[in-house]
C-alpha cells in the first residue's frame, strides 16, 4: 500500500467506530431452502466493544438471527413459506439464536397485498409477534437520471456543489485496509481478529462499508448490506467538523449518492434505509427521516416478526442490556451537570 493510501486511512485514530464494530462483526449468509430466499445475520448482543462484552455473548449464546428483507419466494406459494419457515426454526438451533427477527420483502406487498396477509398468516401462526416498523425505501430500478430528477431541491443542489470539493469515497471492502485499521487502531485481540475473519469471509458480496475523507480526515462513514432485490443501510455516522464547516459538510451528501451509485451498479431493485420513526416526537428523529426522504425515497409501514427460541436467555438479554442503557443515560446526566 503506498503513501497516499496509507495517509487516506489514519483516520481511525479518530474514527468513533462504534457502527463499523456492529457491522463487520455479525457474519452474513445466505438461506435457501423451499424454493425461497433469505439474506440472514447471525448478531451478537453484547460483543461490539470489548472483550468482556464477547465473553458474555459467548456464555449466553446471546445471538439474534436476523432475516433481512426475506425471505423471496420464486413462483410463491404459501405451502413453500411455511416450509422455509419450519427451516428456518430449525437453523436457528443449530446457531443456538436466543431469538429471531424477521424483516419480510414489503416492498414485494406494494403490488400484492394479499402477499402481506399471507406472510402474516405464516410467521403467526408459527408463534412469532407482529410489531409495525417504517421504514423510508428508494426505487432504484428507476435508474440514476430519474433518481437525481426526484431528488429534493436542497438535497439535488448539494450533490452537485460535492463536484466543487475534493472530498473523496474510500471503499473499505478489501481485507488490507481493514488490516490497516486494526494495526493503527492497535486492535489485536480475539474479538478485533474475529471481525477480521468475519470481513474475509463474507467475499465483498454481501456488504459494503464507505467512509467519505477530505484531506485525509474522516466526515462520514456508512456500512451497506446487500441482498437479491435490495441494498439496505447498516448505520451512518456524520463527524462533528461536518456539520459545521462550508465545504465539510457536503460529505454526507456525497457518501450517500455514492451508496445509490453502488445500489444502481448491483442492479438491486430497492435501497431501504432503515428505519423512520414519523410519531416519535422527538425533534432529531424526525429530522432524519427528512434527511431519509429528502433522496427522492417513501415513507412504507410493514410488520415485522420476533420469536424468542429461548425464553428465559432472551429476558436475561434484555434485563443486561436495560441496565445498560440506565447505567449510560445516568453517565450522560452526570457529565451534563458537570458542565
Amino acid at each position: 500500500m503506498n503513501q497516499t493510501q496509507y495517509n487516506a486511512l489514519t483516520y481511525w485514530h479518530d474514527t468513533p467506530d462504534q457502527n463499523f464494530l456492529k457491522t463487520a462483526y455479525a457474519p452474513t449468509f445466505k438461506i435457501d431452502c423451499c424454493d425461497c430466499f433469505g439474506v440472514a445475520q447471525l448478531d451478537p448482543f453484547f460483543c461490539y466493544s470489548s472483550e468482556v462484552g464477547l465473553a458474555i455473548t459467548k456464555f449466553l449464546s446471546a445471538y439474534q438471527l436476523r432475516i433481512l428483507h426475506g425471505p423471496v419466494c420464486e413462483n410463491f406459494e404459501k405451502q413453500k413459506l411455511e416450509n422455509w419457515c419450519e427451516y428456518l426454526l430449525s437453523l436457528s438451533d443449530a446457531v443456538r439464536a436466543t431469538s429471531i427477527s424477521v424483516m419480510p420483502p414489503y416492498y414485494n406487498f406494494f403490488d400484492n397485498p394479499a402477499l402481506a396477509d399471507d406472510y402474516d398468516s405464516v410467521f403467526t401462526s408459527a408463534g412469532f409477534t407482529r410489531t409495525k416498523k417504517h421504514t423510508v425505501v428508494l426505487d432504484i430500478a428507476q435508474g440514476e437520471e430519474a433518481i437525481f430528477k426526484k431528488l429534493k431541491y436542497e438535497t439535488r443542489r448539494s450533490v452537485r456543489r460535492v463536484a466543487e470539493t475534493d472530498i473523496k469515497i474510500v471503499d473499505l471492502k478489501k481485507k488490507e485496509h481493514i488490516e490497516l485499521w486494526q494495526d493503527i487502531k492497535g486492535r489485536k485481540s480475539t474479538i478485533d481478529t474475529r471481525r477480521i475473519n468475519n470481513i474475509a469471509a463474507q467475499d465483498n458480496e454481501n456488504y459494503s462499508y464507505f467512509v467519505a475523507v477530505l484531506d485525509g480526515e474522516p466526515l462520514a462513514w456508512s456500512g451497506a448490506t446487500w441482498g437479491k432485490e435490495v441494498g439496505y443501510v447498516e448505520g451512518i455516522t456524520t463527524a462533528p467538523a461536518a456539520r459545521y464547516d462550508k465545504k465539510k459538510r457536503f460529505a454526507n451528501y456525497a457518501l450517500q449518492w455514492h451508496i445509490i451509485k453502488e445500489a444502481i451498479r448491483r442492479e438491486v431493485k430497492w435501497f431501504d434505509y432503515v428505519g423512520a420513526e414519523p410519531d416519535s416526537g422527538d425533534p432529531k428523529k424526525i429530522n432524519i427521516m427528512k434527511f431519509k426522504l429528502s433522496w427522492g425515497g417513501e415513507l412504507v409501514s410493514y410488520n415485522q416478526y420476533d420469536k424468542d427460541i429461548n425464553f428465559l436467555k432472551s429476558k436475561l438479554v434484555q434485563g443486561i442490556q436495560f441496565s445498560n442503557a440506565y447505567r449510560k443515560q445516568l453517565q450522560q446526566q452526570y457529565q451534563a451537570r458537570k458542565k
